[in-house]
């Protein structure tokens, strides 16, 4: 693949990818707190299965 533009990048290209690592990183913090402070988890195989049944 080659690169047929050459030149700085524009600062809404950088912008925009860093709103996107913001979100990111948002994303896996809240994961965690939901993970690990409040407990928040996949239930287990035995009551997976009785929802199946």
């Amino acid at each position: 693949m080659t690169q047929t533009r050459s030149g700085p990048t524009s600062w809404g290209l950088v912008a925009l990818s860093a709103a996107a690592l913001a979100v990111l990183v948002l994303s896996g913090f809240l994961g965690g707190m939901l993970a690990y402070r409040y407990g928040v988890r996949v239930a287990g195989e035995a009551t997976q299965v009785e929802g199946f049944r």
